[in-house]
């Protein structure tokens, strides 16, 4: 079982089990890994994963550290060690915060040729949110909760991504992709 069942990260979430099979009880035999709820773990890497083995003794209990990749988690037991993996058991989905899961990510500013310019650049979710929500709009202001200037993307950029395919081989192009969302784009104009 994971809990909490919603997550805003970077967060913790606990992962707890009632049993393990005897082979569990050999060092480094069993694992839990993080999976996004649609990877299918024989094609895809885990995002982390730690052995069982390194809970506190007579704790059924494991923490990770989660972050945000914009996507509901689940966390799956395999036994036979990481060299020949059973899956055992899949919890129940952790799901991202909406707010978390639109949010954006990874800001960075720019400058450009113009002295009243910059380009404040982010990543988020690839595609179109529940919201409706296309181009990204960027708010800023002089103090804090006072934004009284807003800039809108030229053009929505939900295309401005790298995918999979255009990796250069595995295990990018393989098991380890995990895309970084969308690569977005606003330019703050009148800034003197």
């Amino acid at each position: 079982t994971a809990s909490p069942n919603t997550i805003t990260p970077p967060e913790w979430s606990t992962v707890t089990w009632s049993s393990l099979p005897a082979a569990c009880a050999k060092p480094q035999s069993c694992w839990i890994g993080v999976y996004h709820t649609a990877d299918d773990p024989t094609k895809t890497l885990p995002m982390k994963y730690t052995f069982t083995d390194a809970a506190s003794p007579g704790s059924n209990a494991l923490r990770f550290r989660m972050l945000n990749t914009r996507d509901g988690y689940v966390f799956k037991l395999f036994q036979g060690g990481v060299a020949h993996p059973t899956l055992l058991a899949t919890s129940n989905a952790v799901a991202i915060a909406e707010d978390a899961e639109y949010a954006p990510h990874a800001g960075r500013l720019a400058l450009t040729d113009k002295a009243d310019e910059m380009v404040i650049s982010f990543t988020s979710k690839t595609g179109d949110d529940s919201r409706g929500h296309q181009t990204a709009t960027v708010q800023w202001g002089t103090k804090p909760g006072a934004y009284t200037h807003k800039a809108m993307e030229a053009a929505p950029s939900y295309g401005d991504a790298y995918v999979r395919e255009a990796m250069c081989g595995a295990p990018a192009s393989a098991g380890g992709f995990r895309s970084p969302g969308s690569f977005r784009h606003v330019t703050l104009t009148n800034l003197t």
